[in-house]
């Protein structure tokens, strides 16, 4: 830490603590209320947990440890000037930005996996619609492992990282991973909701449940441009010889936000079942269609009114408008 006198008069004591703690903070609030309203609809409701829930529960834990780790970064000294922070805090914040860099590289892939298993049952015999999510998931297999290969041995050896601080030449220059895992983030968000929105949007619902199925598809969008704000503040830090963690303020809350927001996407579907019983009213009624559904099964027949019955009984029913099912046959109405 330096003597103030070298620097202008409140310099060292300028800090952006208060944006760092209330972005991450409240973007933790909202992503954690939804996912736990889906598990204990899930549990509590449905009663229909499936493996889908797991990766979403695993992807929120994972974006739990990530959001602990900006709050520790804070107390090392993230949010002032470089010249304030105790050079002894320096390497330990390195390792919490280097852990950060890896739970980000697993856990919006995670986040978007749940999506895609989601829409596969949803879309179970609309084969266009399960072609393109199969499709989705393939870039995410392949992108996945290369990036976060990538990240982890981004220094030789690792520890350089946080003993000797990027930019060294121990250190590869990760901007080109970095950005093409950020472009691969916001091509798959930008395709899920092209596949999604048109198939939502011709459901027949009441206007409330429209403007519901909309608004959870459309807040894919959020994601796509924080993880677009995130790509051009990190672009500036790593193309600047001197990285300071005042500079760096912004990034964590780009990134949370893009984190929660495909968390939201991901839980909101499941919990329809939880705000259809706590408030009835609320969402209405609507005529629930399923994509794909088979000729036989007609409105006007006692046999699609008895299947229905059992689905309103044992099985959720999405945000979106569309009957969820324990598995992926029309077996399950009998």
């Amino acid at each position: 830490m330096n003597d103030d006198a070298e620097f202008p008069p409140g310099y060292l004591k300028q800090s952006r603590v208060p944006h760092i703690l209330i972005g991450n903070i409240t973007c933790q609030i909202f992503g954690s209320l939804v996912v736990l309203a889906r598990v204990l609809s899930r549990l509590s409701v449905s009663h229909s947990w499936r493996f889908e829930d797991d990766v979403l529960v695993a992807a929120w834990v994972l974006g739990t440890v990530f959001s602990t780790l900006q709050y520790i970064q804070v107390a090392l000294g993230s949010g002032y000037h470089i010249e304030a922070v105790n050079p002894a805090n320096i390497p330990k914040q390195q390792v919490t930005i280097y852990v950060s860099q890896i739970l980000i590289v697993i856990t919006l892939p995670f986040t978007k996996l749940g999506i895609c298993l989601t829409y596969l049952r949803i879309f179970y015999s609309e084969k266009q619609g399960r072609r393109l999510i199969k499709g989705v998931l393939v870039l995410l297999f392949i992108s996945f492992f290369p990036n976060l290969i990538m990240v982890i041995f981004q220094c030789k050896p690792i520890s350089a990282f946080w003993t000797e601080r990027p930019p060294t030449p121990k250190c590869i220059d990760s901007r080109p991973s970095f950005f093409l895992n950020g472009v691969l983030n916001i091509v798959c968000d930008i395709a899920l909701i092209a596949i999604v929105l048109p198939r939502v949007i011709h459901l027949r619902l009441n206007g409330r449940q429209k403007i519901a199925v909309i608004g959870i598809v459309m807040l894919g969008l959020l994601a796509v441009i924080a993880g677009i704000a995130r790509m051009v503040r990190v672009g500036r830090v790593l193309s600047s010889r001197k990285i300071d963690p005042w500079d760096l303020y912004d990034v964590s809350i780009w990134t949370s936000t893009e984190i929660n927001a495909t968390l939201i996407c991901a839980a909101a579907p499941g919990v329809k079942p939880l705000i259809s019983k706590l408030f009835p009213r609320l969402l209405g009624t609507s005529y629930r269609s399923r994509t794909g559904t088979a000729p036989s099964d007609t409105i006007g027949s006692s046999t699609y009114r008895h299947r229905l019955s059992i689905v309103e009984q044992n099985e959720s029913v999405s945000m979106t408008g569309l009957t969820e099912q324990g598995a992926t046959r029309p077996a399950v109405y009998a």
